[in-house]
Parts: structure tokens; C-alpha cells; sequence
């Protein structure tokens, strides 16, 4: 038996995800109707860019078992196109049928991001900073946080110095409007864009028309590796001396994308994180060759083995006996040798519980293999696309977000960026969060060798994490 999932068809089973929540009667007919096109677009850029390169395959395979193998596989993704176009056509007639202008007006009912409470519209964000870190969990924070962040930098003046990484950013931005304006002040920007970012080539050349200035220094990234984490780092000279202020996230700085995108955003004054970052800005400006970390893990540098490590402690931990558990979520699952671990965790004895959105490459449940891995699955109103990362470490949790899934392409051909989260209080505000989509019983999915994309049945009252969590944000902010 195989121990991993085919790729191609993993994906599909996301994309008949997607499908479901289009086919479910339950859902507004707006919504229904956005999901349906998310599949089609989906569906296209599939037969685009993988169905090609599936042919090429077969043509250049090494013997012909292997050649019999990538038919028989590339007859079964075939199946499934013909299965859920089908589907798709179904479900399009039923919606145009059904959707009439009263329904597009009145069935969409946007969720109201809030303030976090501890950063008011009228506050000093750096005075706050130097007491304590910030977590924002989009959509339900607002991402005017960010904004007022970059806000406060563009008029201090205090701060001589803004490093960016921007790898997709909304048209009319008002992040590049505060950078603008920054420069207009007499700061120095570094601005890294990632030139590869798929189909924004349009939303590149219009960022670098606007910070066409004198003190903004425009860096197009690397031709190795594209430039996908996420990263602000403000210089900030004070009474004290120099401060760095550091913004790290999941997601992009996009203010669109932040309302309808789950991400997780970590603002911060720690020294060492602020030291990390200025040392990446500096090695991708080509300034160092050598990296030094205190706290932050880069790929293509360090990630895979920094979880590969960690991993490995867990299983060392559940084979004396002790208890022993990885809480992970994240958009993808597809290296091998993270997957391989995952494996020799779980024959350990380790509890692993994951929730991944898309691809996932891991065969959960599987006696002897994996019987002690979940899977689950989460499609809902909001795209999910927060990673995050708990291991049991003896009782004393390490938690970490990243910019990066597990895949071989994030860990090898990507700048990437693992961070920690440290804050006690915001460690049980994080693992608050993953306990709520663990206990999700209204939009989950259960991961199975079949793709058969199964709804979690586990006989407890409703819970829909996506709702609970913005009930508690809002409680919370109150």
C-alpha cells in the first residue's frame, strides 16, 4: 500500500469541497453562488497548469508499469472532472433559477470585524507595544489595526526606518498609501516584492509606480525563491535608545483579502524578533550572507528541520510512556518527509490532531500506519488560511504561526517564516482558537483514504467555529 495520497487527487477532493458548500440549501444563495465560482476558477487553473504537466508524465515515464500506473491515475482524475463538472452544472441551474435581486440584497449579512482591546483608533500603538505583544485573528479583528500600526510609523518621528515584505497587495492599497506618505516624511522604506506572486504581475507594476520615490528602496525578490512570508519590522529611535517593532503574520498585507482570509497577526516590541527580522531584510537585500536567529525559523534555510525536530521530540516523548500531541492547521500537507515523522509519531504513540484546508497527502487512520492521526477539513464562510502549530513538549506547550504549509515548495523555493507565540495569554488565546475548530461539527470534514469529504458526526450540539469565534472576539473586545 501506498503511504501517501495522490496530490491531484487530494486537490479535486478540496475543489468537491467547495462544491458541497455551493450544493447545501443551508447556506445563503449569495454565498452559494460566490462558492460556485470559486470552484470553476479552481477547476480552470487545475486543468491549466496540472493536467499538461500529468501528460508529460506519462510520456516521459521510465518503464511501462509506471506508464499503466499514470494512466490508471490520470483515467480517475479524468472521472472526477467529468463528475463534479456535472455537479457544477446542476447546481448552476438550480441557482439561477433561484436567485432572485431580493435574495442578492437581503441573504448576505456581513460579520463585523472588531477592535481588539487593548488597541483603541485613538492610542499610541508603540506605547502599547512596549508593555505587551498583540494577537489579531482576521477577519474578526479588523485590519485597521495594521493600517493605524503603519499609520503611527509614517508620522512619528522617532521612526527613521520601515522594512516590508509585500507578496499580494489590494489595488488602491492603503497599506502603500502609508508607506508613501512614510517616505514623504523622511523615512527610509525597504520594500521586498515577490514579482512571481500568481497572476498579480498588474497589482506589481501598479505598487511600483506608487512608491516611485527617492527614499523607498523597491526590492523584486529573489530568482531562487520566492518571497512569501510576511513581515513588517519598524526602527524606531526612543529616550532609551533604538526599538524595533515587528509586525508577523499569516496572511498578506491586504486589507480585501483580510476580510474574507482567517489569518493570525503577532504585533510585538521582543528585541530578539526585531534583530531577526532586520537580519532577513539585510540577507534579502543581499547586505549578510550568513543568518543568525534568535527566535524566528526561515526557509529555505531551517523550517523543515526545526519541525521535523520537534515532531521527533514528541515521539520521544510518547515512547517513555508520557503524553504526547501535535495540534496543527494549515491550507496544505504534501512533504514527504514531514509526513514520514507524522507517521513514526503516531506508531509512537502520539496524539495527532490536524485540520487541513486543501491538499492533504497523509493517510490518516490507518492501522499500523497512522491509527493515531485525524484529519479534518474546514470549508466555510471565511477561506481558512491561518497556520498554526502546537506541540505538547512535556506539558509545556510550544506554539508557533507560520507563512508556510507543509510542503516541499514552501520549505525549499520560498522565504518563509515560523514564529512563536510566547505571551501566556495569548499562547491560551491561540490554542482557545484551534480548540474551536477541533470542535467544529457543522463545517467539518473528515479526511479518509476515499476523498469521500464526510461530515463530522459527533453527536454533540451544533458548534460552528467560524460563529464562535467571532463571538468570542466580539465578547472579548468588549
Amino acid at each position: 500500500m501506498r503511504s501517501r495520497l495522490n496530490k491531484d487527487l487530494s486537490w479535486l477532493a478540496y475543489n468537491a469541497r467547495i462544491l458541497q458548500e455551493a450544493r447545501d440549501n443551508t447556506v445563503p444563495l449569495l454565498q452559494r453562488k460566490e462558492f460556485l465560482e470559486f470552484f470553476r476558477l479552481n477547476l480552470e487553473k487545475f486543468k491549466r497548469k496540472r493536467l499538461e504537466k500529468f501528460s508529460n508524465k506519462i510520456e516521459k515515464a521510465s518503464s511501462e508499469k509506471e506508464r499503466k500506473q499514470l494512466t490508471k491515475l490520470a483515467s480517475d482524475i479524468e472521472n472526477t472532472i467529468v463528475h463534479h463538472q456535472h455537479e457544477f452544472d446542476i447546481i448552476s441551474q438550480q441557482l439561477i433559477s433561484s436567485i432572485t435581486q431580493e435574495d442578492t440584497v437581503f441573504s448576505y449579512q456581513p460579520i463585523p470585524s472588531v477592535y481588539h482591546q487593548d488597541l483603541t483608533p485613538f492610542e499610541n500603538y508603540f506605547e502599547v507595544l512596549n508593555k505587551k505583544d498583540v494577537l489579531l485573528y482576521y477577519p474578526y479583528h479588523s485590519f485597521d489595526h495594521v493600517i493605524k500600526l503603519l499609520d503611527c510609523a509614517s508620522v512619528d518621528p522617532g521612526v527613521k526606518e520601515i522594512n516590508i515584505t509585500i507578496f499580494r497587495a489590494a489595488r488602491g492599497s492603503i497599506v502603500i498609501h502609508c508607506l508613501k506618505v512614510a517616505a514623504q516624511n523622511g523615512k527610509r522604506i525597504r520594500c521586498f516584492l515577490e514579482p512571481k506572486a500568481r497572476d498579480d504581475e498588474a497589482k506589481i507594476e501598479y505598487i511600483e509606480r506608487e512608491l516611485d520615490s527617492p527614499n523607498i528602496q523597491l526590492f523584486e525578490g529573489n530568482p531562487d525563491y520566492k518571497i512569501h512570508s510576511k513581515a513588517l519590522l519598524i526602527k524606531r529611535v526612543t529616550e532609551e535608545g533604538h526599538k524595533c517593532y515587528s509586525y508577523l503574520s499569516t496572511g498578506n498585507f491586504n486589507e480585501k483579502n483580510a476580510k474574507i482570509y482567517t489569518d493570525l497577526g503577532l504585533m510585538t516590541s521582543d528585541d530578539h524578533i526585531g534583530e531577526d527580522l532586520e537580519s532577513m531584510f539585510d540577507y534579502m537585500e543581499n547586505k549578510c550572507k550568513h543568518l543568525k536567529f534568535y527566535k524566528l525559523v526561515m526557509s529555505p534555510f531551517s523550517l523543515r528541520e526545526k519541525l521535523l525536530k520537534l515532531i521527533k521530540k514528541e515521539t520521544k516523548i510518547a515512547r517513555k510512556g508520557e503524553k504526547a500531541f501535535i495540534h496543527a492547521k494549515m491550507n496544505s500537507l504534501e512533504d514527504k518527509k514531514v509526513i514520514e515523522k507524522l507517521y513514526e509519531a503516531s506508531q509512537a504513540g502520539v496524539e495527532i490532531k490536524l485540520l487541513v484546508r486543501g491538499v492533504c497527502c497523509l493517510k490518516a487512520g490507518v492501522q499500523g500506519l497512522s491509527e493515531n492521526i485525524q484529519v479534518y477539513s474546514i470549508i466555510d464562510r471565511f477561506l481558512e488560511h491561518s497556520r498554526i502549530f502546537i506541540f505538547g513538549n512535556g506539558g509545556d506547550e510550544l506554539t508557533y504561526a507560520s507563512s508556510a504549509d507543509w510542503m516541499k515548495r514552501n520549505f525549499d523555493n520560498r522565504f518563509e517564516l515560523m514564529f512563536p507565540i510566547e505571551d501566556k495569554e495569548i499562547k491560551k488565546e491561540v490554542l482557545t482558537i484551534l480548540d474551536f475548530y477541533f470542535k467544529d461539527n457543522a463545517k467539518t470534514r473528515v479526511a479518509d483514504t476515499e476523498y469521500k469529504n464526510q461530515y463530522k458526526i459527533d453527536g454533540n450540539k451544533e458548534f460552528h467555529a467560524q460563529i464562535q469565534l467571532h463571538n468570542f472576539f466580539k465578547e472579548k473586545a468588549k
